[in-house]
């Protein structure tokens, strides 16, 4: 009987201290999801946020010497320079902003009147199919024989007295590459960055580099880069062909057509909303077991004089 009654004690005490810490057990689940769903959200904002800026800056460095063509115009319209002084103004022009290769002057039938280049020029006129960018028709990119990314440059100058002439500028993107290289998310994200039609132009992962000097299309490859049908900046989590697990922000350049994405292993991405899971977990879990104990103690000796 004795031993029955210690029973039914130990049962009454265990019960108790079950529900002591019911409401503790459903605060800690409510603690772990919601801390959990804050730091992600945290990482997926700082990932979209680096790929927005990445995108701003890139722009920003592509119509600046947009512009600069552009200034070079105004000064060659109008003026009444002989072609050799004009000529002069040109190689000045690229001495003074070294990420123009050459610069030629057209006229509308193709022949080439003024050209920094010592020798025979590169250059030729638009074809007519080259994107309009801040006021310039710019080509696509290409990767020229010393594998540096370029794209020309082509202006349409008005004179009364010379008639209709092109201006046509290469311009040398390495400086876009180190831009894209300085890009990081932690110690393993990086960046990337792709045309309108999918085609890789700058990398910044070492490891990929080889695909920019290959022209790779990765429009059927990667999940954020699509074919001119996505146009609002979002985030993913997939799987790299490599077997990494990513998390990847967007943001897309609408005035060049451009892409650019930012990819870090979701393992590093959401390194600090596991770890803080994990403490959690414990904390709750150790609190858990010592408020149980602490109930069926305490249940046993409050039950204690009525058995």
């Amino acid at each position: 009987m004795t031993l029955r009654i210690r029973r039914i004690a130990t049962r009454l005490a265990l019960v108790l201290g079950v529900a002591a810490v019911l409401p503790l057990g459903g605060f800690g689940l409510v603690s772990v999801v919601s801390l959990d769903r804050g730091v992600r959200e945290m990482a997926v904002a700082a990932s979209i946020r680096s790929a927005a800026t990445a995108a701003e800056e890139i722009e920003r460095y592509v119509r600046i010497h947009a512009d600069l063509l552009k200034a070079l115009a105004a000064d060659l319209q109008d003026t009444g320079l002989r072609p050799d002084q004009q000529e002069r103004v040109v190689r000045n022009y690229i001495l003074q902003f070294k990420e123009f290769r050459e610069i030629t002057v057209f006229d509308a039938d193709g022949r080439a009147l003024v050209t920094s280049r010592v020798g025979r020029h590169r250059l030729k006129l638009p074809a007519g199919d080259e994107k309009q960018f801040s006021g310039v028709t710019m080509s696509s990119v290409r990767v020229d024989e010393d594998l540096m990314p370029t794209a020309d440059f082509a202006l349409r100058l008005t004179n009364g007295a010379q008639g209709s002439r092109w201006m046509v500028g290469e311009l040398n993107l390495e400086e876009m590459w180190r831009m894209v290289d300085a890009i990081r998310i932690g110690e393993q994200g990086f960046a990337f960055v792709t045309d309108a039609n999918g085609v890789l132009l700058a990398h910044g992962d070492p490891n990929q580099k080889a695909l920019v000097a290959t022209g790779t299309n990765l429009s059927a490859r990667h999940p954020l880069v699509r074919r001119k049908d996505t146009s609002e900046d979002g985030w993913r989590e997939y799987q790299t062909e490599q077997g990494v697990r990513s998390l990847g922000a967007v943001a897309h350049i609408e005035s060049l057509g451009w892409t650019v994405v930012v990819e870090q292993p979701t393992r590093e991405a959401f390194a600090s909303a596991i770890r803080l899971r994990q403490q959690l977990i414990a904390a709750i879990t150790v609190a858990f077991v010592v408020m149980v104990a602490a109930g069926l103690v305490m249940g046993r000796r409050s039950l204690a004089p009525i058995f």
